[in-house]
């Protein structure tokens, strides 16, 4: 369709980006109301995309700096894209895989971390509805539990919050418990949110002041 509302703005999309539900924008407010009082917060977006999230709270937080992060070439393209298509300058694009142990090494202090990963379990996305399985599937496939992305989160990312720094993901359904689990031995002030249609949706939390690291991966 070329382009996408979003969070009161209006994004390019195309092949090879998924294009943001509404659902989505629960994130983008549950991380603000978060952040809320910080009005400087060095947040990271991970598995950006078209760069949804990351511009949403970049209109909420001039004076943020946030890192948009993508894997993927062809998503990359449109986040950059629409950095300049919105003018949120406050936004850098940085391309890397969030699987990667080395590249979370690279930040450190953060006030937020937040991310949509790919959720569906692997042996479900033949089963979606018709226009859902037009997005691409490196967008949808959370592996075989659906968890894949936030075993990676937990053990990785979490970690690089400051102390009260907070953390906004979103799930899909019939995960919350599972993501709960995982992101608890970091994570304090757990709560989940659900969407329009009453299906958990979001879950976020804020990094206890001292944690012992387990593996998840």
């Amino acid at each position: 369709m070329g382009e996408w509302p979003f969070f009161g703005l209006t994004l390019a999309v195309g092949e090879g980006v998924l294009c943001p539900r509404e659902e989505t924008e629960q994130l983008v407010r549950e991380a603000a109301r978060r952040l809320e009082g910080n009005a400087k917060p060095k947040i990271l977006d991970l598995c950006s995309g078209s760069g949804a999230v990351a511009l949403g709270l970049a209109s909420c937080f001039p004076g943020a700096h946030i890192t948009a992060a993508e894997k993927y070439e062809k998503a990359f393209s449109y986040l950059e894209k629409n950095i300049v298509k919105t003018g949120l300058s406050n936004v850098k694009a940085v391309q890397l895989d969030l699987l990667d142990p080395n590249a979370a090494q690279s930040f450190s202090g953060l006030d937020a971390v937040v991310c949509n990963p790919p959720y569906v379990r692997t042996g479900e996305i033949p089963g979606l509805q018709r226009e859902v399985r037009r997005e691409p599937q490196e967008a949808l496939d959370g592996g075989a539990d659906g968890l894949r992305f936030y075993r990676a989160l937990a053990e990785l990312w979490l970690p690089e919050l400051k102390p009260g720094g907070i953390a906004a993901v979103e799930i899909g359904e019939g995960e919350a418990a599972a993501v709960c689990a995982l992101f608890e031995t970091t994570l304090a002030d757990l709560r989940v949110l659900r969407d329009f249609s009453g299906y958990d949706r979001v879950v976020s939390g804020s990094r206890k002041s001292c944690f012992s690291a387990g593996k998840h991966l």
